[in-house]
């Protein structure tokens, strides 16, 4: 598996397809998962395979899923990602807290 420095490269510098970017959301590094997240959500990627996939991590079907910093876990940043690409099903069923949090993800 690559480095996370060489993954975080390469989302920095749009270096990626989407093969790389699935791949990437199931690194082991949280960091990695976040930034590809981030990547998803910035630049409006919405294509079968990477919805599949995040809404995976937003369903806590993951792994990775409940991991993350404090509340904000996985599981939140991916509904966040999923409502920045009007997906909004998973954000509008939570509660008023985790909405907040969820709007917070990428502040």
């Amino acid at each position: 598996m690559e480095s996370a420095m060489k993954i975080e490269r390469k989302l920095r510098e749009g270096n990626y397809e989407e093969s790389d970017l699935l791949r990437y959301l199931s690194h082991n590094s949280i960091t990695v998962v976040y930034n590809t997240l981030h990547e998803i959500a910035h630049k409006k990627i919405k294509t079968d395979g990477i919805i599949m996939k995040v809404t995976e991590i937003a369903s806590s079907k993951n792994e990775i899923s409940s991991k993350g910093l404090g509340v904000l876990t996985m599981r939140i940043v991916a509904i966040a990602t999923l409502n920045e690409l009007n997906l909004n099903t998973l954000y509008n069923s939570l509660d008023e807290e985790e909405q907040n949090l969820a709007k917070g993800a990428f502040s």
